[in-house]
């Protein structure tokens, strides 16, 4: 709001003038702005026409650091008007309920972890329980991880039946198996995609299209 502009208003408009903010007022205003503004970040991020629920964790979990800061009056929240506080503890209660509720469902966190930079790593770091999630996200992905079709096989005579006999007699001691099971424990063992941030590009299509190349 333009402090300036509203002051003009009502010195143009005596009728007014009992509307018109003092220093405590204005300054209660700012508060509620600041402590709104994240809220309004947030909320236009998810807000987006591209997926955004691999971020969610990591957005309530802001935010819940957010709105804990505040109640708990840590730096300059210590000035604010105690209605306000009084407000965002109630505005806290009410988010940890929805927040117990998202760690109940594992679509957010095998979404997390489907960002090949990431992996697991935020999870370890930032869920005590990551132990457990990590496991029943495994589990779930091999349970629904299907394997391939396999390829019809060209009819072959008896010489070449006979070859590709010899050969995988051969490779057989050098070979192993892959299964799904494999895949996914390989892609949680193993550490995240080097890569170079690039403010410009597209975070989200950037996990979609390795997904495309690395299905």
């Amino acid at each position: 709001m333009n402090r300036a502009a509203l002051k003009a208003f009502i010195k143009n408009h005596p009728e007014i003038k009992h509307l018109s903010f003092d220093n405590n007022r204005w300054k209660r205003l700012k508060q509620i702005r600041d402590l709104l503004k994240p809220f309004e970040e947030h909320t236009l991020f998810v807000s987006q026409e591209e997926p955004t629920l691999h971020r969610l964790p990591n957005l309530y979990l802001q935010l819940k650091k957010l709105l804990q800061s505040i109640v708990d009056k840590v730096g300059v929240y210590a000035t604010y008007d105690p209605s306000l506080l009084e407000a965002t503890q109630k505005g806290l209660d009410k988010f940890n309920e929805y927040y117990e509720e998202m760690k109940k469902n594992d679509m957010y966190w095998i979404a997390c972890c489907l960002d090949p930079r990431v992996k697991a790593k935020w999870l370890m770091k930032n869920h005590p329980d990551h132990v457990v999630i990590i496991s029943r996200i495994k589990s779930f992905l091999k349970e629904a991880y299907l394997p391939e079709e396999e390829l019809p096989v060209r009819p072959c005579d008896q010489a070449q039946k006979t070859k590709i006999s010899m050969e995988l007699e051969f490779l057989q001691e050098y070979g192993s198996a892959v299964t799904a099971d494999d895949d996914i424990e390989q892609y949680f063992n193993t550490p995240g995609v080097n890569f170079v941030l690039n403010e410009k590009e597209n975070q989200t299509e950037w996990i979609l299209n390795w997904w495309k190349v690395h299905k």
